[in-house]
C-alpha cells in the first residue's frame, strides 16, 4: 500500500492519493504495515517520531520517502514553547510544563521531559545543569519531571523557543528504506535500531542529542546522528548529510549477542561539526564487526559543533574513535575518506588497550589537519608532521594524503554530493579563518 501524507492532509482521509493525504506522524505509526510505501510531501513539516515496523521482507521493504518538489520534508522532534505558557520561577527564571501539551506546539503527543537543549531564535543553546539555583547565564536551563527551567533576563515568551526532548526521528526495523527526509530536534538520536536489510539514503539529521542517557551512570548525556545496534545486518547508509550532534554522527553499539554487525556500509556522506564523526563499540566477547565498510565520506571538523563546550568529555573530539571493544572481530575498511580539521586529532582508542585493532584497515583516506596536531589523542602521540612514524608503528594510513593546515586558519567549502542539504554550506562550515577547497584528486 502507497500512503500520502501533507500539512493539509486529513487523518479521516484514506492516505492512496496526493488528494486523500494523512496530516500527521501519529496515523502513519497507526496503518502502515511492512512492505507499505508512505510519502511525506516536501516543504512540509511533521512532528512525531517514526515507529518500527518490520518491512516485508521478499515482498520488499517498508519505505518512508518523498513527494512533490521543494524542500526535503521534516521530521522534526521538536516542542515550541507557546508565549504566554512561560511562568516566573524565581528571579530571572522562567519555567515551562512539558507534560501540558498546551504549552507547546510541535511534537504535542511526546510527554517526555528531559531535555537535550534548546534551539532560541534558531540559536542551539546546550548548556544542561542539575537544578535551578546553578542557572544564571541566558538560556542555562534544566529540566525535571515535569517542567524546563530556563535563565532569561527578559521574557522568554518574546523569543522562539524550541525544545528538544528525548526521543528519536526514526527507529528502524528489518527490511526499512528511508530516504530524503530532514530529521531535526532530538534530543536523542536521530535514526536508532538493530536492523538488517536497511538503506538510509540523501537524509538531512541535524540538531540532535544532549538529554540524559537514561538508566545509566547519572548526568550522562548522549545523542547520535544513527545509531546501529548488534544484530544488524546489510545495511546502507548513503548520500546522508549529518551535523550539530551531541555525540557522533555514525556509530555501530552494543552487546554482540548473536552476530554483531554484517556487511554495514557507510558511504558518500558529508559529516561536520558532531563531536566524532565514525564510532564502534562493543562490549560484547562474540564475533564483532564483519565485513563493514567506510568508504567516500567527507568528515569536518569534529569537535567544533554546539555540544562540544557544554560537555564534560572532551578529550576525544576525533573523526575515529573507538570505544570499549571487547570483540575478537573488528573487520572494517576504510577508504577515499576525507578527515579534515578535527579539533582534538584522526584517532581515539578507549578501554584496556590503546592499541588499534589489527583488523580495523584504514588507508587511502584523505587528511588536513593543523601543524603538530596529533594523529591519535591516545596511546603513543605522533604528530601529523610525523605521519610515516605513525604508519609505520600504527599499520595504516600507510597510503593515505596528509595536508597541513596553519594553525588559525581553518574554513572548509565542501563539495555537494549531489545532497539537496537545505543549507548555506559556505556558512555552517565556517570554522574559523581562511578557507581551503577539500577535494579528491
Amino acid at each position: 500500500m502507497i500512503y500520502y501524507v501533507s500539512n493539509e492532509g486529513d487523518d479521516n482521509n484514506d492516505g492512496r492519493s496526493e488528494n486523500t493525504a494523512f496530516a500527521t506522524v501519529e496515523k502513519v505509526n497507526a496503518v502502515v504495515r511492512g512492505g507499505d510505501t508512505v510519502r511525506f510531501r516536501r516543504g512540509d513539516t511533521f512532528y512525531g517520531t517514526l515507529n518500527k515496523v518490520q518491512g516485508g521482507g521478499k515482498t520488499g521493504n517498508t519505505v518512508f520517502e518523498d513527494y512533490g518538489t521543494g524542500k526535503k520534508p521534516v521530521i522534526s522532534l521538536y516542542k515550541t514553547a507557546v508565549p504566554d505558557a512561560w511562568e516566573s520561577f524565581d528571579e530571572n527564571i522562567w519555567r515551562l510544563d512539558l507534560t501540558e501539551s498546551l504549552c507547546f506546539t510541535g511534537n504535542v503527543l511526546l510527554h517526555d521531559t528531559n531535555v537535550g537543549f534548546l534551539r532560541v531564535d534558531g540559536k542551539i543553546f546546550g548548556r544542561k545543569l542539575f537544578n535551578p539555583a546553578q542557572l544564571h547565564t541566558d538560556w542555562d536551563f534544566y529540566s525535571d519531571s515535569r517542567f524546563v527551567y530556563v535563565f532569561c533576563t527578559g521574557f522568554p515568551g518574546g523569543f522562539t523557543v524550541d525544545i528538544a526532548c528525548d526521543s528519536c526521528g526514526v527507529l528502524l526495523g528489518d527490511y526499512t528504506t528511508v530516504s530524503n527526509l530532514e530529521i531535526v530536534g532530538s534530543g536523542g538520536h536521530g535514526i536508532r535500531g538493530g536492523a538488517n536489510h536497511c538503506i538510509v539514503k540523501n537524509c538531512c539529521i541535524h540538531q540532535i542529542g544532549g538529554a540524559f542517557l537514561p538508566h545509566y551512570i547519572e548526568n550522562t548525556r548522549y545523542g547520535n546522528g544513527i545509531e546501529l545496534w548488534n544484530d544488524s545486518e546489510d545495511v546502507v547508509i548513503e548520500n546522508n548529510c549529518i551535523f550539530d550532534v551531541y555525540d557522533v554522527a555514525f556509530t555501530m553499539q552494543g552487546n554482540d549477542i548473536v552476530n554483531g554487525w554484517v556487511n554495514i556500509v557507510f558511504r558518500n556522506n558529508i559529516i561536520w561539526n558532531c563531536e566524532q564523526s565514525f564510532e564502534i563499540w562493543s562490549k560484547g566477547e562474540k564475533n564483532g564487526f564483519i565485513g563493514c565498510r567506510f568508504e567516500g565520506n567527507v568528515c569536518c571538523g569534529a569537535g567544533y559543533g554546539w555540544s562540544h563546550n557544554v560537555r564534560p568529555d572532551r578529550a576525544v573530539a576525533v573523526h575515529l574513535l573507538m570505544y570499549e571493544l571487547e570483540c575478537p572481530l573488528t573487520d572494517i575498511t576504510l577508504r577515499n575518506n576525507v578527515f579534515y580539521n578535527p579539533m582534538g586529532g584522526l584517532y581515539s582508542k578507549t578501554g584496556t588497550s590503546y592499541e588499534i585493532p589489527s583488523d580495523y584497515n584504514s588507508d587511502e583516506n584523505f587528511i588536513y589537519m593543523r601543524n603538530e596536531q596529533e594523529l591519535c589523542v591516545s596511546g603513543l602521540r605522533f604528530t601529523i608532521e610525523e605521519h610515516e612514524l605513525f604508519s609505520l608503528y600504527y599499520c595504516r594510513e600507510k597510503n593515505s594524503v596528509f595536508h597541513t593546515l596553519d594553525r588559525k586558519y581553518e574554513l572548509c567549502e565542501l563539495w555537494r554530493l549531489n545532497h539537496d542539504t537545505q543549507l548555506d554550506l559556505e556558512n555552517e562550515c565556517i570554522l574559523s579563518g581562511t578557507a581551503i577547497n577539500v577535494q579528491k584528486k
